[in-house]
This record gives C-alpha cells, sequence and structure tokens, in this order.
C-alpha cells in the first residue's frame, strides 16, 4: 500500500522511493503547533497590545485565546482543514479522504459549541495569511478590537 495520502501517485523525494518508515518520520516533525505561520500570528497579535493565551485549555485547543474578547483563534492549513479537498478530493485514498473529512466536521461542531458557549471564533487560513499576511493579520485585530471593545461594555453595563 502507497504511504502517500494520493494513493498512487509516485511518492517520492529527490527521485528515491519513500518508505513507511521515512514517510513516518517526516510527518511526525510536522507540528502541531508553533509552526513559523503561528509564531507570526502570535508576534503580530502581540505587536498590536493583544493578550493571548497559546494553546488554551478552551474546546477546541484554539491556537490562540483571547480572554478580553472571549475570541478563539485558529490558524487553519488548507490540506488538514479540507480547504483544498474540492480539488484533490478524487486523489486522495479513502481513508485520508475521511479523515480529512471528519476534520471539516469536527471544525464545525467546536465553532457551534464555541459560539453557544458565548465565544467568538476566527478561523484565518494558511492561504490567507501566506498570500498576504498583513491585510488577514489587520482584519483580524481590527475584529478582535471591536469584540474587546463590546466585552468591556456588558461588563460596564452589567
Amino acid at each position: 500500500m502507497p504511504c502517500c495520502p494520493w494513493g498512487n501517485v509516485s511518492d517520492k523525494i529527490f527521485g528515491k522511493p519513500i518508505t513507511r518508515e521515512e514517510r513516518s518520520r517526516i510527518m511526525s516533525r510536522i507540528r502541531s503547533s508553533g509552526s513559523k505561520l503561528e509564531r507570526r500570528v502570535r508576534d503580530a497579535l502581540v505587536g498590536a497590545n493583544i493578550g493571548c493565551q497559546e494553546q488554551a485549555q478552551v474546546l477546541g485547543k484554539p491556537d490562540f485565546y483571547i480572554p478580553e474578547a472571549k475570541c478563539a483563534l485558529f490558524v487553519d492549513s488548507a490540506f488538514w482543514h479540507g480547504h483544498t479537498l474540492s480539488f484533490i478530493a478524487e486523489k486522495l485514498r479513502p481513508d485520508w479522504r475521511l479523515k480529512i473529512e471528519r476534520n471539516v466536521a469536527r471544525d464545525l461542531y467546536v465553532d457551534g459549541i464555541l459560539k453557544k458557549d458565548g465565544f467568538r471564533v476566527i478561523r484565518l487560513l494558511e492561504a490567507d495569511l501566506t498570500q498576504d499576511f498583513e491585510r488577514t493579520m489587520k482584519g483580524a485585530i481590527r475584529l478582535i478590537r471591536f469584540w474587546t471593545t463590546l466585552e468591556r461594555k456588558q461588563v460596564l453595563y452589567s
């Protein structure tokens, strides 16, 4: 059985076939948190004087939690969160397709529960961040500041 998610596609690095053990080693090096992109997002939030907690113990384990705005912020990669699924679905092996579909369903479930519990959710897409980081972060920061203002007003008028 091929060790890449695309099944019969040639799975080679530098012209050499990849064994299951090599694939496992490569995949184990993929970070679930603390990626370069997440560090850039954190630096942008801190640079905008927005206090955030990384990997907070909140449902769905958001990449960042902003307590003042009661906001869960996720940095989603295109592949694992299904943003490219419509383009590559027919090329994926059924088990990989199912895994990604479950990730998408879990994201929707987590978003719904968080919103029901009064949290605000932002999902930043890897593609948007890599294409225009400044613009994407500017929009997210503006939204977080707006929500922070709303939270402060609710406390004042409660």
